[in-house]
């Protein structure tokens, strides 16, 4: 597994993102579509690009589990091999927020999946069958997603540890390139992990953002 990762200023960050009139998770999200179409290619920069973003349920329904308690919605962008503003990019994934995030659309994706619980078709049909055929239906789906980024947020410790801790960072298993992200003080790292030798998505991130001035301290592992 390939692991690189950027450490920046989070208000360097933000300056940028709030020069777009956006959040910054949106501004990382938009970065990584326009990042991948860069370095598709040309046969195949009519598909859309489909990232798959998780949503942290907690800010939605009470929940006291210590498990983890999330649902995911894909941001899409068809490109339709044109080389797109980045403005309308980010226009783009603004929207796609805006409807996937709020609660009428979580309570019908949460009712959708309890209806396909409570069926009683599906109750009846044994266990080893139906893990079977999740097992396809997860491999279909999977094959429409292009890559995923995850802000895990601002991570808070007690004070007492801030003259120890400069910086965390976060990084998952990958079958295709893909970013964590999250936040402490003013440090923010992104961590690219990906199964692949090539690295030119990840160069194009973070070209893009030295460009506009920021800082960027890289490790890696290769």
């Amino acid at each position: 597994m390939k692991l690189i990762e950027g450490s920046m200023s989070v208000k360097a960050v933000l300056d940028i993102a709030h020069e777009y009139n956006t959040t910054l998770t949106i501004f990382m999200t938009s970065l990584l579509l326009y990042s991948i179409y860069k370095e598709m290619p040309a046969n195949k920069k009519k598909r859309p690009v489909v990232l798959s973003v998780p949503i942290n349920l907690r800010q939605y329904y009470e929940s006291a589990t210590a498990r983890n308690f999330f649902s995911t919605m894909n941001i899409s962008y068809q490109f339709n091999n044109s080389s797109p503003d980045f403005e309308e990019i980010i226009q783009s994934v603004s929207e796609s927020f805006k409807k996937g995030l709020t609660k009428e659309q979580l309570d019908k994706q949460l009712n959708h999946f309890m209806s396909l619980e409570k069926n009683l078709l599906t109750r009846v049909i044994p266990l080893p069958i139906k893990d079977y055929v999740l097992r396809i239906a997860n491999r279909l789906n999977d094959r429409k997603i292009t890559s995923s980024i995850s802000n895990i947020g601002k991570i808070i410790m007690p004070s007492e540890f801030n003259n120890y801790i400069r910086q965390f960072s976060i990084c998952v298993s990958a079958r295709r390139p893909l970013i964590t992200l999250c936040t402490y003080e003013d440090r923010i790292v992104i961590s690219f992990t990906s199964p692949f030798e090539e690295t030119d998505i990840q160069k194009t991130f973070f070209q893009f953002l030295s460009q506009k001035g920021v800082e960027i301290e890289i490790t890696s592992n290769l």
